[in-house]
């Protein structure tokens, strides 16, 4: 009969702490059992792989992350990341490499690599992707590029510096020939062997797309409570809250969608207490709605909810 045979290399170290137990290997290492006294810090010169129940421990290492089970870390970073569900919660998961994440709900403020791969099954939120691939986040409320988020929300750069995580560069774009006029030809200048120069006319500029209130159709932009930057007003409270509703109702032209509707029964009720707590669901039902329609939020709605939370936040009522 076989027997299994433990061996501990040379140059591991294992010691326990007060938070747990603290394994350190100066090459690779996996870790499948805590022996019952919860993992406080794992740290490997190589690749760093953790397959437990629970992962809340200090993570370091020099090559490749694997990380599989529930996931609730301030922050995760390595060259390359790959998690596997069922749940992750972190800040940012930033890799030098590629970051694969399968079949997991995750909360992320940023998710940060060159290459992002999101699985089909992968649910949650994710308010930032800096990558430079079609991550697929189907699932994912949010998933801003930093371009959309500069557009909709506000600087991507402060957002992801308050996370301490720096803007990628991306991949360098080709640079863009200089525009060569057509110049109808010389009727009377020929050259010998060339074929004729038909010039086309000039093409007519496109009819206007859709408004701010459209989009192509894909998925809209969807944040959480802590994604909502709070905009600093002078005016006293209950006249921020009025001005944010009526710039709402405008941008619907009077025809505000149902999830909007309670939102303005609590400003008109004063209730300052409930506008904090439903801001969120609000918002987020909000999006839901206007991803049926295949649409964006018109800017004007955007900052109105922008005002709203740093209104009620203000108040702490």
């Amino acid at each position: 009969m076989a027997r299994n045979t433990f061996h501990l290399p040379a140059g591991v170290q294992i010691e326990w702490g007060a938070e747990g137990l603290l394994v350190r290997a100066p090459g690779d290492l996996v870790i499948e059992n805590d022996l019952g006294r919860g993992l406080a810090e794992a740290s490997a010169g190589g690749d760093l792989t953790i397959r437990l129940p629970e992962i809340k421990a200090v993570l370091r290492c020099k090559g490749s992350l694997t990380l599989s089970g529930t996931v609730d870390l301030p922050r995760i970073e390595a060259d390359e990341v790959t998690i596997e569900g069922p749940e992750v919660r972190t800040k940012a998961i930033v890799a030098k490499r590629r970051i694969t994440i399968r079949s997991a709900r995750i909360t992320s403020d940023v998710v940060c690599a060159p290459e992002v791969i999101l699985s089909p099954d992968t649910t949650g939120r994710i308010t930032m992707i800096d990558c430079d691939n079609a991550h697929g986040a189907r699932g994912i409320k949010g998933a801003f590029s930093p371009s959309d988020y500069a557009e909709m929300i506000g600087d991507p750069d402060e957002y992801l510096a308050s996370r301490g995580v720096g803007r990628r560069q991306g991949r360098a774009s080709p640079p863009t020939p200089a525009p060569v006029a057509d110049v109808p030809p010389d009727p009377g200048a020929t050259v010998p062997g060339a074929a004729p120069r038909v010039v086309a006319p000039p093409t007519p500029a496109p009819a206007p797309i859709r408004s701010d209130l459209e989009d192509d159709g894909s998925d809209p932009v969807s944040l959480s409570v802590d994604a909502i930057e709070p905009v600093a007003e002078s005016a006293n409270l209950d006249t921020r809250l009025d001005d944010a509703m009526r710039k709402i109702v405008k941008a619907y032209e009077g025809e505000l969608p149902a999830p909007v509707e309670p939102l303005r029964s609590l400003v008109d009720a004063r209730n300052y207490a409930g506008i904090r707590d439903t801001i969120g669901s609000v918002w987020d039902q909000l999006l839901a709605w206007h991803q049926k329609k295949g649409v964006r939020p018109h800017h004007q709605v955007t900052h109105a909810f922008n005002l709203i939370h740093g209104a009620v936040q203000d108040r702490g009522a």
